[in-house]
């Protein structure tokens, strides 16, 4: 079978009916073909880059409720395509996309720890809830029995200098704190081996609360590189 075709106005070529648009009538192709159309169209708008993206960013101003409407609706509209496009997009660059991670965690870990720390403290009782409900899974018997092997194995000095520091209070060797060294508060109060967990220090700790004592674990972390 062959296929109609029709003269480009600008390139002057003979081509496939399938190289030209529709035009402003349904029944009708424009006279330039896509590829004039094309071309024609990153030239307009590398001439124009500044006064096009002006406009862009003024109409998006302007009709961001529209907007995000419309998104919204493709959105759902199109979620398991986007979730397929997503995920093959991901496949196909992971090393890029992993690379490009762990540089932006490298450049703002201040930031990142920050924004966790204030999203727990919202989301406490929430987090308790989940953990403790998992803690009673067969899975999570089983990692949390990893994690504890792990923890001997690799922190035998902290456990050493905590069960150290513990038989002191059950002695009464040491009295524990009964408020916060940093913010004064009276609830939960944890002991911070401030110079490290060598049996030297093991007695050597300041009280504080959990907030100011994951704080303190923080900056002792950018400062020395461990806990």
């Amino acid at each position: 079978m062959i296929e109609d075709k029709k003269l480009c106005t600008k390139c002057h070529q003979l081509l496939a009916f399938s190289q030209f648009s529709k035009g402003h009538d349904k029944f009708m192709l424009q006279a330039v073909c896509k590829a004039c159309t094309s071309a024609y169209m990153k030239d307009r708008h590398a001439e124009r880059r500044e006064e096009l993206c002006l406009q862009s960013r003024l109409y998006q101003a302007a009709n961001k409720d529209k907007i995000n409407a419309q998104r919204k609706i493709f959105r759902e509209t199109n979620s398991e395509r986007l979730s397929q496009e997503q995920r093959e997009k991901y496949e196909k660059n992971r090393e890029f996309y992993l690379h490009r991670m762990r540089e932006y965690q490298k450049r703002n870990r201040p930031k990142i720890l920050a924004n966790h720390a204030e999203y727990y403290q919202n989301h406490k009782d929430e987090f308790l809830k989940k953990s403790k409900a998992y803690r009673q899974t067969t899975a999570g018997k089983s990692v949390l029995k990893k994690a504890h092997e792990r923890e001997r194995r690799l922190h035998h000095e902290k456990i050493k200098a905590r069960w150290i520091l513990a038989n002191a209070i059950r002695d009464h060797r040491k009295i524990r704190g009964t408020h916060c060294e940093n913010c004064g508060v009276t609830v939960e109060i944890e002991a911070h081996h401030h110079n490290g967990y060598a049996a030297e220090f093991a007695l050597d700790v300041i009280w504080l609360c959990p907030p100011c004592h994951k704080a303190a674990d923080r900056e002792k972390v950018l400062a020395t590189g461990y806990a």
